[in-house]
C-alpha cells in the first residue's frame, strides 16, 4: 500500500504522520491548497494530512459526511474516538483481501477529492 500511497497522486507527498505515531505513514498535499471547505485530520494551519495508514493496515480518512455514514453503515470501518472533538476522521478497519484493498484504496480517493474541494 505505500508504493501506491506514493504514486497514486501528483500532487500529494508521503511521510510520517503529524497527527499520529511515527510509524504511521499519511498523506498529506504537496503544492495544491486544501478545499475551503474540507475538514481534514489535522487541522491545523498548514498542515494538510487526509489520510494515514498504521502499521496494522487500518486507515484514518478524512471523508464527506455521506461517505463517512456509508462506511459505518455497511461495517467497513468505525468512528474515530476525536470525532467527539469535532475532527473529520473515520477509522477503516485492514483490509483481508485483494477485494477490500481496492475498496480502502476507493476511499482514499474520495478522502483526496474532498480534501483539494471536489466534494463536500
Amino acid at each position: 500500500m505505500r508504493t501506491w500511497m506514493e504514486s497514486a497522486f501528483s500532487d500529494v507527498r508521503t511521510g510520517p504522520s503529524l497527527v499520529s505515531d511515527h510509524v504511521t505513514w499519511a498523506m498529506h498535499l504537496n503544492g495544491r491548497a486544501l478545499g475551503p471547505k474540507a475538514r481534514i485530520l489535522a487541522p491545523m494551519p498548514g498542515v494538510s494530512e487526509f489520510a494515514h495508514m498504521h502499521i496494522d493496515g487500518s486507515w484514518h480518512l478524512a471523508l464527506p459526511a455521506e461517505d463517512r455514514w456509508e462506511g459505518l453503515i455497511k461495517g467497513w470501518g468505525a468512528t474515530h474516538p476525536v470525532a467527539v472533538y469535532g475532527i473529520n476522521a473515520i477509522m477503516f478497519y485492514s483490509p483481508r483481501t485483494e477485494q477490500e484493498m481496492e475498496f480502502v484504496k476507493q476511499a482514499v480517493r474520495v478522502a483526496y477529492r474532498y480534501a483539494i474541494g471536489e466534494l463536500l
